[in-house]
């Protein structure tokens, strides 16, 4: 059986105190389906913002994250199984910044952390992770899944973490976007966020 560790990515921020935070908030929310219809997306700064605010390509505030139009465009190429962009409609990002932001909605959901050879607080009916100090996705669970339906993907046990396949990871590089990093799933503890 093939290490799939080896091919995954979490998408996190880049540690550039000049990068500010944004926060994504979706009115209808539709955590768990594609989006259709009038919505309402508030794309917003978050406290702290630093002095002098770069607007790149990745922000986030927790787990959401809000992409540009580079970003965007990139990420469209590959139509991902499950992943929408939505532009935002109001927020101080849009109305009096001016800019042009999405939030990253994917709707993708797959059980995939293996629980034996992790680190992880369960729950106390054992069924959702509470808190993850380092983990491994199931392999053999994950190779079961055609590879264009796992492409990116959130863990369905911790929702708050967004999966990059190696591909995909490949194919947003070749675009110079700027805010993020990918940490790989085989690296990644509780403190790589802070490397």
């Amino acid at each position: 059986m093939e290490d799939l560790n080896n091919e995954y990515y979490m998408l996190y921020p880049d540690n550039n105190p000049n990068y500010p935070m944004i926060i994504a908030s979706l009115r209808p929310n539709s955590i768990e389906s594609y989006v259709t219809g009038k919505y309402n997306l508030a794309i917003l700064r978050d406290d702290p913002m630093p002095k002098k605010p770069q607007y790149v390509d990745y922000h986030s505030s927790g787990s959401t994250p809000v992409i540009s139009k580079k970003f965007v465009d990139a990420l469209s190429e590959l139509n991902i199984y499950r992943v929408q962009t939505l532009k935002g409609t109001t927020g101080d990002v849009i109305e009096e910044l001016k800019l042009d932001y999405y939030m990253l909605h994917v709707f993708n959901f797959i059980n995939a952390i293996d629980i034996e050879k992790s680190v992880v607080d369960l729950s106390s009916n054992s069924k959702r992770v509470v808190d993850v100090e380092s983990y491994s996705l199931d392999s053999e669970k994950l190779s079961k899944i055609p590879i264009e339906k796992r492409l990116v993907f959130i863990l369905d046990e911790y929702p708050v973490f967004y999966l990059f396949h190696q591909t995909v990871v490949d194919h947003l590089e070749q675009y110079d976007l700027k805010g993020h990093r990918f940490i790989p799933v085989s690296k990644w503890n509780d403190d790589a966020h802070f490397d």
